[in-house]
């Protein structure tokens, strides 16, 4: 069989894996034939390792690496009798979760997030494809940080000491009671925008260049915004150009190609760009194509400056 047809028919068999009429484990077992059908009888590739985790324990979650063990860190955990929200202890402070997150699973959560971000000295190990800092660009005393799909904001509390300023731009309105108590003690330098962020302005957006106008410190740009990096990358290409000092860590893994056309974006502007380790499999996604694994995110840092 010639590879062109092999791949055909891996997209035939991709078309029923994400039919909607198919329930979501059996989307990924029928995925994982698929993975196997593809790369059958060929060993040019750089998916070993995560051919064979998959092979030994399914496809269980988007990171095909073994984790860390929890069996030492003590997780404090409860729910606020103020508000009702509950809460992880994060460096003796307490992260919140919306009304949506029973405890349990605003613990599975955060046990989740400090192993794929590799936070708390712990994480996936040795590979991290979801890791934000590293080596070449991390977060500085004294650096803007703006956290774009903050979510529940733990990347900014991790880093709280470091920064002058804290931004998060979260647009679900889910977030926001949550978000609010987190950062109450730090007012003085944390904005929180419920806005998208994008290649525009208007009353639902911003972009990157508008909010960074007047900004002279440092940046730390870190972005996660479920496949619509592109549109803060456009709005945001004066101040990527222009500001000096700025840093990105940017998500890659949403949609097909976005790991090499965010690599060319970034390094037109002069960027020096690192992939993070290891790749992982977002089957969240319905238009995935062989080879079906992707990097997680892009880092880069600004040269000639």
């Amino acid at each position: 069989m010639n590879i062109t047809t092999q791949i055909r028919q891996v997209k035939k068999q991709l078309k029923k894996v994400f039919s909607k009429r198919i329930p979501p484990h059996e989307r990924r077992t029928d995925l994982q034939d698929s993975m196997a059908a593809y790369f059958s009888g060929t060993h040019d590739h750089p998916y070993q390792k995560e051919l064979d985790y998959y092979s030994k324990n399914g496809i269980v979650s988007p990171f095909p690496y073994e984790k860390a063990s929890f069996d030492s860190l003590n997780i404090e955990a409860g729910i606020d009798k103020k508000n009702g929200l509950p809460f992880v202890v994060h460096k003796t402070r307490r992260l919140y979760f919306h009304k949506g997150f029973t405890l349990e699973k605003a613990i599975k959560a955060y046990k989740g997030y400090i192993l794929s971000e590799k936070i708390l000295e712990t994480g996936t190990d040795p590979q991290a494809p979801h890791q934000y800092q590293s080596g070449l660009c991390m977060i500085e005393q004294g650096d803007v940080l703006l956290d774009v799909g903050g979510a529940e904001g733990l990347f900014l509390l991790d880093n709280i000491d470091k920064v002058s300023k804290g931004v998060i731009f979260e647009a679900s309105p889910v977030w926001k009671t949550a978000l609010e108590a987190t950062f109450s003690e730090f007012k003085q330098k944390v904005d929180i925008i419920y806005k998208y962020v994008s290649n525009t302005d208007d009353e639902n957006n911003i972009s990157i260049d508008t909010y960074c106008a007047d900004i002279s410190a440092p940046v730390f740009l870190k972005m996660d915004v479920e496949g619509y990096e592109k549109l803060v990358l456009e709005g945001a290409q004066k101040t990527l150009k222009e500001h000096k000092g700025i840093k990105v860590a940017c998500c890659t893994y949403h949609k097909d190609g976005d790991a090499q056309m965010i690599k060319q974006f970034l390094e037109k502007l002069g960027f020096q760009t690192e992939f993070s380790t290891g790749h992982m499999l977002y089957y969240a996604d319905r238009d995935m194509k062989p080879p079906f694994f992707r990097k997680g995110l892009i880092r880069g840092i600004k040269t000639g400056l």
